[in-house]
């Protein structure tokens, strides 16, 4: 895959992410500070990517913030893990 058709889709699984979490975000009546914080998380993670995608060193051009000690939510955990444990295809990805 080439580096434009893995920023194409990188773009698209964000923008889709993005749109998913505003429906629920929506119907639930999530609190308008949560959503933005949400959002700025999902906007680094998405630099993040790109940075990686491009061969650059993301840790270098993230800003700090202070490290809060929580758990996650079992439903995140269980994504994580699938993630995880989800083999490559032939193509390494």
């Amino acid at each position: 895959m080439q580096t434009t058709d893995a920023r194409k889709l990188l773009d698209a699984t964000f923008e889709e992410i993005a749109l998913v979490l505003g429906g629920i975000f929506a119907v639930h009546d999530v609190q308008d500070e949560a959503v933005w914080q949400i959002m700025k998380h999902l906007d680094v993670a998405h630099e993040n990517a790109l940075g990686k995608l491009e061969g650059l060193d993301p840790a270098a051009r993230r800003p700090t913030y202070p490290k809060h000690e929580y758990t996650h939510h079992p439903a995140v955990e269980a994504l994580l893990l699938k993630l995880k444990r989800r083999p490559l295809n032939r193509e390494g990805l």
